[in-house]
């Protein structure tokens, strides 16, 4: 068929002319190697970094240590220095949820306590940010310290 020429975009197999899938396409790097992507997530952490990610690492490290003074309060600190790691560059982090039994007990209490006050705090926060445009990606962070806060024993940040 000399005069038809292929659809650019198959919707049926959402692959393009040359069958790659057009939704898995990596990012291009630039001349130094690096994404734009992984560009724009270390501009967003240093901004989150400089507008209160300091701080709030910080008081969650301080919260941790006071947490480690006595023997009981060792787990909960390690859940504080969780967080820390979190609050401090949360653009690059992705938190991988796992655990067993011990650990759904230990979020129960967790929750009752301490978890669903920061939670809802977070969720607050991540919808005032969601209002501007701007702030969307900030308000997405935000959303995931709030899961976190729900969850955090057995969970990973990586």
């Amino acid at each position: 068929t000399a005069g038809k020429s292929r659809p650019l975009f198959n919707r049926k197999e959402n692959t393009g002319r040359r069958g790659k899938r057009l939704n898995a396409i990596p990012p291009r790097p630039n001349e130094d190697g690096v994404s734009l992507l992984t560009m724009i997530k270390t501009l967003g952490n240093i901004l989150w970094f400089l507008f209160g990610g300091f701080l709030s690492g910080l008081a969650w490290v301080v919260s941790g240590l006071i947490l480690c003074i006595t023997i009981i309060g060792i787990p909960l600190g390690r859940q504080c220095f969780k967080f820390a790691s979190l609050s401090f560059w949360p653009f690059k982090k992705e938190i991988v949820f796992g655990g067993g039994s011990v650990s759904t007990i230990a979020n129960i209490i967790w929750v009752i306590f301490f978890g669903l006050p920061m939670a809802v705090g977070n969720m607050i926060l991540g919808l005032l940010w969601c209002i501007t445009i701007v702030g969307i990606p900030f308000g997405k962070q935000f959303f995931k310290i709030a899961r976190l806060a729900l969850m955090p024993f057995g969970a990973k940040v990586r």
